[in-house]
């Protein structure tokens, strides 16, 4: 990814845009990784309910938790990604398209 950073730095992107761009990558991947896992959560709970206790069991979904997990989750991938991401755009074109 250094050659990519220096390429991008060398055909004129500033450092914010290349920062911007690794920060919506990683909050798309994250978005649809925790959105997937929420929703095959959910199925497969109301499954395992259903074939547990039958029709007779009234269950009702905690969305309240389940959106603070969703939060929590997406807030904690923003975080991580942050200060690498700014590290990475501070990098100089010259020294990132050096052959290693």
């Amino acid at each position: 990814r250094r050659q990519q950073v220096g390429m991008l730095r060398a055909l004129g992107y500033q450092a914010r845009m290349v920062g911007l761009s690794f920060v919506l990558e990683a909050s798309f991947i994250a978005i649809t990784g925790i959105l997937i896992g929420a929703a095959t959560g959910i199925v497969l709970g109301l499954n395992i309910i259903g074939v547990a206790f039958g029709t007779i069991a009234d269950f009702q979904m905690p969305w309240g938790s389940i959106t603070l997990i969703v939060l929590l989750a997406y807030g904690f991938a923003l975080l991580t990604t942050i200060i690498p991401s700014w590290q990475a755009s501070r990098i100089y074109p010259a020294e990132a398209l050096r052959y290693e």
